[in-house]
């Protein structure tokens, strides 16, 4: 009734032009931004500053002001899309903040086409309001991602309106049954808040911002201060080495004299500096000479691999930005569009790759050791602790500054962004940090963890503690070792079957989101692909990297390897698969991925890679190989910020895959690049420094006790010639 009262008094106002009215009513059934002007008319809120500037507003419509026009511009309106999930009325934040100030752009050389005035702009400042609530349309797809039904309008509004006054004005509008929307797709609107972006920058002066800020910029000055003194100081230096006069003793104890070229002594504190050196860290991220016993392929394994796991990020990680999110799964069941199956498999080839590397590496220092030596349990749980913390001093730094600027960055974007996303870091990062340094955050609820995207840094580290554990033991008990492994091996098979059958699962990509806890992150089931590749790595040490094979037998398992490989990108095509199938190519797909990755390690190490090797261990992934774990850490941040800096919804498409995924990486590597530069490289640096300088003081204190007291060098440089 007091709609009807409302309407009539905007009517009278208009005068007898029966269009005006007419607009009205259309206006108030069409527009959520005039049924709220008009259900502010109509409530008491207008004893209220923002009462005021509304009632304001009403008067401004009828009248056919251009500055509420403007507003209304701004503002979101029902579009088509819900079926496929388009939820967004967005209208646009930088055009309300545009109707404040005058709009007289020339466009072109005959300038702008209207002269806007004072009486142009709103009477009172403006701000860009976004109000979030539940639809209940049962015309929408079900897709079972997290806030489907949530739908967004953008709103732009007095500045002096609150967020609470808003919401109830708004929810007395939708139960007014006045939206024409709401009759449309037989549904009602509940809602939920309503957010003023409006960002008063107080998270700058927030403890964790300051925290990051003096991190960052200390490793800038640090890094230009090192690079300074590398350049002016170190490198004249040891360019301007002269001969010197070395006195020495030999193990008699007996003086010799002889002429050498002095090594300059740089000092602990010049070391530290150095590892900060950009043009020290430059020489090891570009540096192309292959280490000792390493494996050329891995660089280019990991370098594709990576791309493939941001692609796969640019299509899956932010689906609360799309408003098409249906499109996403009518294109995951095109027969081609399993290629980009791969893209899950990405991850299941770091871990492989992981394996064979700890394994590769473990075999080649330990093995020949325990042939000759008994080793006691307590030097074996002495190595155990050196590798673990090796392992976590390597990747924990550069982990926790990037949870650190993670955290700021999602606190500044959700302050200025109208998208809802549950993937709020301020929150649980501040909450949940220390699970994240313990890497047992894959084992919380999706909604409680920290940068989601991390679980595989977590897994990764308990396959590494693990398969170190049992390595060990291996060298006392290869029997037991073996055993264990091959039971948890099994044991993973066998929950990975046994879960597919609880949960009736079938493996498509709106399964993946339902059941994502259970079949992706889980690290019960992904452990087989990183055991794939710890005995991979056994099979090479036992051959002595050889390959008892001839050129044809190799061929064919190349063929076979590549129709494996194939079998499992294409071996979900039909959703009318049965369950006894989904459980065998749930359990076995990962592992047999690994077992083709793994060919290729065997393959490679044992020279007979071919073509494979020549395109996978080109010496131009090197480089781009080291920047894949801070490229991975950083992907999702760049992504999101991609996505909260646009004033509308991504529309999914092959074509904007296309441009969007590309520019990602590009992206995600110039980030990566700067955070190897500034953490990455001076924390291994530091690392490398540490562990030196405990190794070098267990070797002094088992030399001559006089050498060790004056804490001299066995010969001492005294004079210059």
């Amino acid at each position: 009734m007091w709609l009807l009262i409302v309407l009539l008094g905007l009517t009278i106002v208009a005068g007898d032009d029966g269009l005006n009215s007419t607009i009205d009513d259309q206006l108030i059934s069409h527009s959520p931004f005039y049924g709220l002007i008009a259900t502010a008319s109509a409530s008491e809120s207008v004893s209220t500053s923002c009462g005021r500037d509304l009632a304001k507003m009403a008067v401004a419509i009828v009248n056919r002001n251009r500055w509420i026009i403007k507003m209304v511009d701004a503002s979101g309106m029902p579009k088509g899309g819900l079926h496929w999930g388009g939820t967004f009325w967005l209208g646009s934040r930088r055009q309300c903040e545009a109707t404040q100030s005058y709009t007289n752009v020339a466009i072109s050389p005959l300038g702008p086409r209207t002269i806007e005035t004072i009486q142009d702009l709103p009477p009172f400042p403006t701000a860009y309001f976004v109000a979030y609530f539940q639809h209940h349309s049962d015309i929408q797809i079900i897709t079972h991602t997290p806030d489907e039904f949530r739908m967004t309008l953008g709103l732009c509004l007095p500045k002096s309106c609150e967020e609470a006054e808003l919401t109830v004005l708004l929810q007395k509008y939708f139960d007014s049954k006045m939206f024409a929307h709401q009759n449309l797709y037989n549904t009602s609107f509940q809602m939920e808040e309503v957010k003023k972006l409006v960002d008063d920058y107080s998270w700058l002066w927030e403890l964790n911002t300051i925290t990051m800020g003096i991190i960052i910029i200390g490793a800038v000055i640090m890094c230009i201060t090192a690079t300074i003194l590398d350049v002016k100081y170190y490198r004249p230096m040891v360019e301007s080495r002269k001969p010197y006069i070395v006195i020495s003793k030999d193990a008699n104890g007996h003086t010799k004299n002889g002429k050498n070229h002095a090594q300059i002594d740089e000092g602990l504190g010049f070391k530290i500096i150095k590892c900060f050196s950009v043009c020290e860290t430059n020489k090891i991220i570009f540096n192309k000479k292959p280490r000792q016993n390493s494996i050329s392929i891995i660089h280019g394994i990991k370098f594709f691999s990576m791309l493939s796991i941001i692609l796969g990020h640019s299509i899956t990680s932010f689906k609360a930005f799309y408003d098409n999110q249906v499109k996403m799964f009518h294109l995951s069941d095109n027969f081609w569009a399993q290629i980009v199956t791969v893209l899950q498999f990405s991850v299941d080839t770091f871990f492989c790759i992981s394996g064979y590397l700890l394994a590769s590496s473990f075999f080649q220092a330990e093995y020949n050791k325990s042939k000759t030596k008994k080793h006691n349990v307590l030097e074996r749980a002495k190595l155990f602790g050196v590798i673990v913390l090796k392992r976590f001093l390597r990747l924990t730094p550069s982990y926790m500054i990037t949870l650190g600027v993670t955290t700021v960055i999602f606190k500044w974007r959700y302050r200025a962004t109208p998208f809802w996303n549950n993937e709020r870091n301020d929150l649980t990062c501040p909450k949940y940090w220390w699970r994240n340094i313990l890497y047992i955050n894959n084992l919380s609820p999706q909604n409680e963890m920290c940068m989601s995207w991390s679980w595989y840094l977590s897994n990764d580290m308990q396959y590494f503690v693990i398969t170190s554990f049992l390595l060990i033991l291996s060298t006392m008990c290869f029997k037991t070792a073996a055993s264990l492994m091959t039971v948890i091996f099994f044991g993973s098979i066998s929950y990975t079957v046994y879960s597919v059958h609880e949960a009736n699962f079938i493996p498509f990509l709106d399964e993946f989101f339902t059941n994502m806890e259970t079949f992706y992150g889980n690290p019960i089931v992904r452990i087989g692909a990183y055991l794939i590749g710890v005995y991979a790595a056994y099979l090479v040490y036992h051959l002595k990297k050889t390959l008892p094979l001839s050129i044809r037998s190799i061929r064919l398992i190349w063929f076979a390897v590549f129709l494996l490989n194939m079998c499992i990108l294409f071996g979900i095509t039909d959703r009318d698969v049965s369950l006894a199938y989904s459980a065998a190519y749930t359990g076995l797909s990962r592992i047999l991925w690994a077992v083709g990755i793994s060919w290729a390690l065997i393959i490679c190490e044992t020279r007979n890679g071919g073509v494979f090797t020549k395109i996978f261990g080109a010496k131009c992934w090197y480089p781009l190989s080291r920047l894949t774990y801070m490229a991975y850490l950083l992907n999702s941040v760049v992504l999101y910020l991609i996505m909260t800096i646009s004033d509308y919804a991504y529309h999914i498409e092959v074509s904007n895959i296309l441009f969007m995924g590309p520019a990602l990486m590009v992206l995600s590597f110039a980030a990566s690049y700067i955070f190897t530069i500034l953490f990455e490289s001076p924390s291994i640096a530091l690392n490398k420094i540490l562990f030196d300088y405990l190794k070098t003081s267990k070797e002094t204190n088992t030399d001559n006790p006089n050498d060790s007291k004056s804490g001299k060098m066995p010969y001492e440089i005294v004079a210059k010639t």
